[in-house]
């Protein structure tokens, strides 16, 4: 019975994790939280791969939220200012990561970086699982060996059916698509004095930026909007009353990156505009189904009792057609002979 249950939940919580699959949702003011430089201490990496840490205070690096863009807060310049708002007015004329792909130059060059990216994610996270899978596995097995309660076993069988169904929903049809993530995060990177020289060789900088509701786990993108825009003010203006209008001077890439608790760390050769990207998953609770009634037979010999096919149904159907026929005329003759033995009565009756 404890086995069946757990099938039971195991199918359970695949078809609820894949019912989530298409959960994202495009909300780019959602990208408007506070994003901050994580912490003072970066890694800087020179050309020859020499790798350095150095202190990120003093304005070497500055991470700019998007909010502070929008209503002139920032302490960007002009040009900067305008290009962080003209990657917003896309995020906000488009409903999802392919649609505002499609509002830059290499559409097709990105679009294929994005595949790769959500490809390594994947392959990443099903090694992670598969190793829970193996630890929650033995500790079954151990549970069972130490003679656990039943309690006990049933709650670690839980969780194995859980990141079962996880490993089952990656691979689902759909699971792949650039459009299961939503914006998480829209922020701009610059940096200056000897930062900038640094880096002027070739360079590339770690940076790590403070992200709301991201964690270790959390399958993330970062894309990086390049290129100068002649009149970014008014092409955002076109955006905002023109969905089909498009932004033909910049590019985007996708940056190495890595989530934590908190926080994702971009490796970051040039700075301009960057998107954090998550995948939307919903979080899913795994609910033991109702106690069924104790198997009268011993557990292993129990077997279900296969719904009737469609074929099987429609013979049932037509059987009891028959049988209400039949019963239809028998009445029909009783009746018949009840009223016939009535008038003989009758007759016998009025001959006397």
């Amino acid at each position: 019975m404890k086995k069946a249950v757990s099938v039971l939940t195991a199918f359970a919580v695949t078809m609820a994790l894949a019912t989530s699959a298409l959960a994202a949702e495009w909300h780019p003011s959602r990208a408007q939280t506070g994003a901050t430089l994580a912490n003072n201490q970066v890694t800087v990496t020179s050309a020859a791969g020499e790798k350095t840490t150095v202190a990120a205070d003093n304005g070497n690096i500055i991470v700019t939220n998007v909010a502070n863009t929008l209503d002139g807060t920032s302490s960007l310049d002009a040009a900067s200012n305008a290009k962080m708002n003209l990657v917003y007015a896309a995020a906000t004329a488009t409903k999802s990561t392919s649609e505002l792909m499609g509002k830059f130059s290499n559409t097709a060059e990105v679009t294929t970086a994005i595949e790769t990216q959500i490809a390594a994610n994947k392959t990443a996270k099903v090694e992670r699982l598969n190793a829970q899978r193996d630890e929650l596995s033995a500790k079954v097995d151990q549970l069972k060996a130490d003679g656990a309660s039943a309690d006990e076993i049933s709650a670690a069988e839980q969780e194995l059916a859980q990141v079962d169904a996880q490993i089952s929903a990656t691979e689902a049809a759909d699971y792949d698509s650039m459009d299961n993530y939503e914006p998480a995060a829209l922020f701009d990177v610059s940096v200056s004095g000897d930062m900038e020289q640094m880096l002027a060789d070739g360079g590339s900088v770690e940076v790590p930026v403070k992200v709301d509701g991201i964690t270790a786990d959390s399958d993330v993108l970062a894309l990086h909007f390049m290129g100068d825009v002649a009149d970014a003010e008014a092409l955002t203006e076109e955006l905002k009353n023109n969905a089909d209008a498009v932004i033909d001077d910049m590019t985007v890439e996708v940056l190495p990156c890595v989530a934590g608790d908190g926080m994702v760390t971009l490796t970051m050769t040039s700075f301009s505009p960057v998107m954090i990207l998550t995948r939307a998953e919903t979080e899913v609770a795994v609910t033991e189904p109702a106690e069924q009634a104790p198997a009268t037979t011993d557990d292993a010999t129990v077997e279900a009792t296969p719904a009737p096919s469609e074929d099987t149904a429609e013979a049932a159907s037509s059987s009891n057609l028959w049988i209400y026929a039949i019963v239809v005329v028998v009445v029909v003759v009783i009746a018949a002979v009840v009223v016939v033995t009535r008038k003989k009565k009758t007759t016998t009756a009025g001959k006397k």
